[in-house]
């Protein structure tokens, strides 16, 4: 199965704050998902700021897991989808085309190797040509070397009868940027990937970017390569993969040169820039040319999919498997949002003559749960008990976690008894669904009984079913009584794990009680329980809410005696006490320290640094940290973005605040209405009246509120400005 990252376009709330809570527990992938523990899962999702949005991803996956989890594909169907879904674009050449099978591919990067005057530069032109005028595509060319020409483009041309018009069209479709350095290139190809994502959100299909080349990569690399620091083969790695992301995730093909250099004292030639940028390409072909005559001899060094045969270079095939088949009832279901025309779909399809599986009952139940329409629920149940429609146990317990939350306890209970009834086979899985929603619910003594009472249904309470119980009684502020469930998992031969002991840790720093903390730390030393990050992170916060941050930091540096590594909330821990402090300059040592120790900042991380940089008036000094972020390959989120407006807006710079909410709009995460208001009022005093309505509708368009106050503040203070020329704009925005 894909990444979790895969799922968030069709599922918004399988998000970066999502999916870094998941990796932060080693889940990275679907399959991770399926082998991990779900109730210690959302045990952990349970002590997070955002829980209810955590434990909401948590029910997405297991939905789509139920919708997605089909038999694997044969070989006849992997190879029918492989030649169904081979998109190539033409080279302009024959010769090239036959060799690559048809073209450069989309969503590949294919590299130029040749030595000086092999001709390079041409087959790129040539392709550019190709794409604009075949294809009707968009190009966006990189040129590092100043050898870009539109006439030698226009030469490729075929003749028509409209030639001149013909030309114009093609070379409008291909926009060249010329780029010197690397860090020049890392700025376009961030701007042409937000200008990408913009495309699809506004769904401009018209003449849509087909090919990226760069002419030349290894010109700009070159120069930061060699001496004994690794930053060069850093950016050269981070430049490579910032292209094949690009290529995949907009299915662009894109084309790249390199030259060539000495390989020994033989007189071979062998591409530049080393083994590293080799493993980039999927396509590597090598130029030369015969200076006797103007032929040019193209051999394939390496592909994806060349056929193997005795005169060429045989190279491997790639298998890969075929995506998930559309169902078309799943497909229209998911565009449908009142709970009404999903029944009238579900019913039309089945008067077609569709026979609804479970997948299709599974989806259904699961969004009308959603939409709280539990009456329609209970007529889809009966329709699957009565057409005997076998259940997997993930169902029921989905519908538990929607009854728990629409506070319809009674409901939940009584589903779970009826799972039997549906040939489904109850677990210690779902009996901890409804404890957890129990307790959710303040039912903490019903939960407790169903806990004394799970052996008399067959099953065995563990350590999560004692782990929601603590959870329930420590809201509760009720120390005693935890504790006495700790005894009674001992006496009942359950092992505590590290949650429950993270659960209490956490509660006795909160009540600034770190000495028992830390005894307990001892007693699960003692019982061969290994604390984890989170547990030292708890230990840490509590310290340094204390005041003693060094005591913190030489905990965090013990960690690793105890078999546990620092890990990334251990440093956030000590990155924002001393933001608070003021000591943001502290901060940013411990980012370096970090790296030097091989750890990979995070989103969270950054925006520790960006949120204390704002909040301190250093605006531009986060705005650097937000471009060091990026280079990185660490995406900004929602948060990012907010804190670098209002600290833009903070000291007067609101250009700058607006050029960073184009970025966030870009990137399709939403302001906060705070932050509209206080840009809008700095553009309007700043006499930037324009910029001020844009913002204005991009605030009606997202349905936010500007608030009564801050519009009587608003209108009633700058209307006169430009002789009341704002106000007649502000008047089209109200109107519209």
């Amino acid at each position: 199965m894909a990444p979790l990252k895969h799922l968030e376009m069709e599922n918004p709330i399988i998000d970066a704050c999502f999916r870094n809570f998941c990796a932060s527990h080693g889940i990275l992938t679907v399959e991770d998902f399926l082998l991990h523990d779900l109730y210690e899962l959302a045990a952990f999702a349970e002590r997070e700021a955002n829980a209810d949005r955590l434990k909401e991803g948590i029910t997405v996956m297991l939905s789509l897991i139920e919708v997605k989890c089909r038999p694997l594909l044969n070989g006849m169907e992997l190879l029918e989808d492989l030649h169904r879904n081979k998109h190539t674009l033409s080279s302009g050449d024959n010769g090239m085309d036959s060799l690559l099978q048809g073209g450069y591919r989309e969503g590949q990067l294919t590299e130029l190797v040749g030595p000086s005057s092999s001709g390079k530069t041409q087959f790129c032109m040539q392709a550019a040509a190709s794409v604009a005028e075949k294809q009707e595509g968009s190009v966006f060319y990189i040129d590092t070397g100043n050898s870009f020409s539109a006439r030698r483009i226009a030469q490729f041309i075929r003749g028509t009868s409209d030639a001149a018009g013909l030309r114009k069209r093609v070379l409008s479709r291909i926009s060249c940027h010329t780029v010197y350095d690397i860090y020049t290139m890392f700025d376009t190809l961030q701007g042409l990937e937000v200008a990408l994502r913009s495309q699809v959100q506004m769904n401009v299909n018209e003449y849509r970017l087909r090919l990226l080349v760069v002419d030349s990569i290894s010109s700009m690399i070159t120069p930061i390569l060699g001496g004994s620091g690794s930053q060069g083969r850093a950016l050269m790695v981070a430049l490579g993969y910032m292209l094949k992301k690009l290529a995949h995730e907009h299915n662009i093909a894109v084309l790249v040169t390199n030259h060539t250099v000495g390989a020994g004292e033989s007189g071979k030639t062998k591409p530049a820039l080393g083994e590293t940028w080799k493993s980039i390409s999927h396509v590597r072909l090598m130029l030369s040319r015969d200076n006797r005559n103007s032929n040019c001899t193209i051999s394939i060094l390496k592909h994806t999919s060349t056929k193997p045969s005795r005169h060429e270079p045989t190279t491997a095939h790639k298998i890969t498997r075929k995506p998930w088949e559309e169902v078309p009832f799943l497909t229209d279901l998911k565009q449908t949002e009142e709970t009404e025309e999903a029944l009238s779909l579900f019913h039309h399809y089945q008067q077609m003559g569709f026979r609804h599986d479970y997948p299709s009952y599974s989806s259904l139940i699961y969004k009308l749960a959603k939409s709280r329409d539990f009456d329609a629920v209970d007529q889809i149940l009966n329709l699957v008990r009565h057409r005997n429609v076998r259940c997997r146990e993930s169902l029921f317990m989905g519908l538990i976690q929607h009854y728990g939350k629409a506070n319809s306890i009674d409901k939940a209970v009584d589903v779970f008894h009826k799972m039997t009834s549906f040939d489904c086979v109850r677990t210690i899985q779902s009996l901890n669904t409804l404890i957890n929603v129990l307790v959710d619910s303040n039912n903490l003594e019903k939960a407790k009984s169903f806990v004394d009472g799970a052996k008399d249904m067959g099953l065995s309470p563990n350590s999560v079913s004692f782990n929601v119980l603590i959870k329930g009684l420590l809201e509760r502020c009720d120390w005693e009584g935890a504790r006495e469930v700790l005894d009674e998992m001992l006496e009942r031969e359950v092992q505590p794990t590290v949650v429950t002991y993270n659960s209490l840790i956490g509660f006795l720093c909160r009540s600034n009680d770190v000495g028992e903390a830390k005894s307990l730390l001892e007693d699960m030393m003692v019982k061969r329980i290994r604390p984890n990050h989170v547990t030292f992170a708890l230990l840490m916060k509590g310290l340094c809410t204390k005041g003693d941050y060094n005591e913190a930091k030489k905990l965090m540096f013990d960690m690793e005696y105890r078999g546990c590594k620092p890990g990334l909330v251990n440093y956030g821990v000590l990155m924002s006490d001393l933001g608070k402090r003021g000591k943001i300059d502290e901060a940013k040592v411990l980012l370096s320290e970090m790296k030097n120790r091989r750890i990979k900042p995070d989103v969270v991380i950054y925006n520790i640094l960006v949120n204390h940089l704002c909040s301190e008036g250093r605006a531009p000094e986060a705005y650097r940290t937000l471009m060091e972020m990026q280079m990185k390959g660490c995406k900004p989120n929602a948060a990012t973005y907010r804190m670098m407006v209002d600290g833009f807006c903070r000291i007067g710079d609101f250009d700058s605040a607006l050029s960073i909410l184009n970025a966030l709009l870009a990137s399709r995460h939403s302001p906060t209405p705070a932050t509209f208001v206080c840009l809008v009022n700095g553009l309007v005093k700043g006499g930037n009246l324009d910029h001020a309505c844009f913002v204005l509708e991009v605030m009606a368009k997202k349905n936010l509120s500007f608030g009564s106050g801050a519009w009587e503040k608003l209108v009633s203070g700058l209307c006169i400005k430009d002789g009341g020329g704002f106000c007649e704009s502000l008047s089209e925005v109200i109107s519209t």
